[in-house]
């Protein structure tokens, strides 16, 4: 920043203080013209690296790095060309050196105009938001997490913790007290669009044509999931637009609506409906996944995956409560296991947003992990991984 600066600083300087003319006595304006020059394009290419350094370790910005890191050796060459060709009253190019001085502006200063066209195109949230990082970034805050121990339970042996991890089959998973029994049935009528009666209501068609134009930028999941997270908060500040039939739930268990689902399985939108005391097994997710409740409270508790003497077991991480028009946002392969349950006393409605086909798979959950005991947090005990 301090060397764009610099070199914008630069520019107005060479701006208020014309040139020698062509054939002219230098003058002292001229002088301070020429150094001025200079001092817009030196600080442009160190400013263009440190750039490209900080992009690249941006999802959805890599390629933008690679332009930029660019950038530094066209100014510096295109520097060199006028100084040595074009700067002095004997160079065969003086005669067009203006010219040349104004090419160099319009290609060093136009990675100003690209770099922020792109930031204003990225939606700002209007809901409660921020980040927290473990290692990588996986869930998007919205409130203070609470963190607490667990009751000590018996170890399972190595040999079943692939049974303990169950996966994903087209039912949803399975209930904690029923092991056999379906979390989740679908209300999807069609393998893509909208699923529900009659039009989509606009606001939500508004969103999905916001969530369409994330996709098309070719962002990585990270910067598609951030953009969809400011336009779901909108969405669900927004009353009244969810249909009575996708406010139904069940007595016994929570209920899946899914609303739309790409023609190309790329993302769906899907509402969850839990009753008083109603949760969810404990899970993963298929894909990137991005939250904003609609109604009523619900909180998640996630959890880390540890191995010792004993087996696989799970230690509680944090617990967080939600409530209307808070989002979070989820990036696997970061280590999302979680559990999300209706924190208050009437129902609760929140609505997903999936990077994935739900009318085809049926559900968003990858695996459960409700047969594997939950643990103090252990001393000796490592924190491992299930995805690689």
């Amino acid at each position: 920043m301090i060397l764009l600066a610099l070199s914008g600083l630069g520019l107005i300087v060479a701006g208020i203080f014309p040139g020698t003319p062509p054939g002219a006595e230098p003058t002292v304006s001229g002088l301070l013209h020429g150094l001025a020059f200079f001092c817009t394009f030196i600080p442009l290419p160190g400013a263009y690296a440190l750039a490209a350094l900080r992009l690249q370790e941006e999802r959805g910005w890599r390629g933008h790095a690679l332009y930029t890191a660019a950038m530094p050796s066209v100014v510096f060459g295109l520097v060199v060309v006028y100084g040595v060709l074009g700067s002095d009253p004997g160079d065969p190019l003086y005669g067009v050196s203006g010219l040349m001085q104004r090419a160099l502006i319009a290609v060093a200063f136009d990675w100003i105009t690209v770099t922020g066209w792109r930031l204003m195109r990225r939606p700002v949230a209007t809901g409660r938001r921020s980040a927290k990082a473990v290692g990588k970034q996986r869930w998007g805050r919205t409130v203070a997490g609470e963190r607490g121990g667990a009751s000590p339970a018996q170890g399972s042996s190595s040999e079943r913790d692939k049974e303990n991890m169950t996966p994903r089959t087209m039912a949803a998973g399975s209930d904690r007290s029923s092991p056999g029994k379906q979390v989740i049935a679908s209300d999807a009528s069609a393998a893509s669009g909208w699923t529900g009666k009659g039009l989509c209501p606009e606001p939500l068609a508004r969103f999905v044509r916001g969530v369409e134009g994330a996709r098309e930028e070719g962002y990585e999941d990270e910067a598609v999931a951030e953009s969809v997270a400011c336009a779901l908060a909108r969405l669900v500040a927004e009353p009244g637009w969810l249909a009575e039939e996708h406010g139904r739930g069940w007595p016994d268990r929570y209920r899946q609506h899914v609303l739309y689902v790409a023609p190309d399985g790329g993302f769906s939108v899907v509402a969850l409906l839990w009753q008083p005391d109603q949760r969810t097994p404990i899970h993963d997710h298929v894909s990137w996944c991005v939250v904003g409740v609609y109604e009523g409270e619900e909180e998640v508790t996630r959890y880390r995956l540890h191995e010792g003497v004993g087996g696989r077991f799970l230690v509680l991480d944090e617990r967080e409560r939600t409530r209307r028009a808070d989002v979070t946002t989820l990036i696997p392969p970061d280590e999302d296991i979680h559990e999300v349950a209706n924190a208050g006393t009437g129902k609760a409605i929140s609505i997903h947003v999936y990077g994935a086909g739900i009318g085809r798979l049926g559900s968003s959950i990858n695996r459960t992990f409700d047969r594997l005991p939950i643990l103090p947090d252990p001393a000796d005990a490592p924190r491992v991984s299930w995805r690689r």
